[in-house]
């Protein structure tokens, strides 16, 4: 009797981490736009919207972005601290840039998305409590996707989703490598995600 219930459990963890694998791996396909029915969804390549964006503004978002994943890298390492030290950075590399001089085109794409990284950032940076810093995180990478998307970061930037993030929501993060390490969960499931868009150098 022990032994068939001893199986009984081992089938039942086995088969769970089946599950969680297989959501994890994908989820991406419904995420991803014009993905076919596939076991394994191909990342859509795209370009930043705006290829003669003023260089002070791109340079800045390049900022921005180092500083982001700074504060993705802390969280992949469950490092409360050091999230917080990240999004101080970006909230202060935003209060430097004076946006006053751009073409108004430039500057309305500008201003539509860096108040909400700012928000966020400081939220971030003033929360010790590792959880509610990923929750905020998610937040966070919207934003700073939609000027990377805009503008571009001088560098290949990959957009990441898991679908278990968020207890099961779902969400997405940005990276500068294509391997996925995920900042919702960190060494517990490093790997869960996939790659849905690629933002090439403009």
């Amino acid at each position: 009797m022990e032994k068939r219930t001893m199986k009984n459990l081992v089938t039942v963890s086995l088969l769970s981490v089946s599950i969680l694998f297989s959501a994890c791996q994908g989820g991406a396909t419904e995420h991803t736009p014009d993905a076919e029915d596939t076991s394994e969804a191909v990342a859509k390549d795209i370009k930043p919207t705006l290829a003669n964006a003023d260089s002070a503004v791109t340079a800045k978002i390049q900022e921005v972005f180092d500083h982001y994943i700074h504060v993705k890298t802390a969280l992949v390492n469950s490092d409360a601290p050091e999230a917080q030290n990240g999004a101080r950075t970006i909230v202060s590399v935003i209060e430097s840039f004076d946006a006053s001089s751009l073409p108004a085109d430039q500057k309305a794409e500008y201003d539509k998305s860096v108040s909400g990284v700012r928000t966020n950032a400081q939220s971030i940076a003033g929360e010790g409590d590792l959880e509610k810093q990923r929750t905020t995180f998610a937040d966070l990478s919207k934003h700073v996707y939609a000027l990377v998307k805009t503008f571009g970061a001088n560098r290949t930037v990959y957009h990441d989703h898991c679908p278990m993030a968020l207890n099961d929501k779902g969400a997405m993060w940005l990276s500068d490598e294509k391997d996925i390490k995920n900042p919702y969960f960190g060494k517990d499931m490093l790997e869960c995600g996939s790659v849905e868009e690629v933002i090439q150098v403009k």
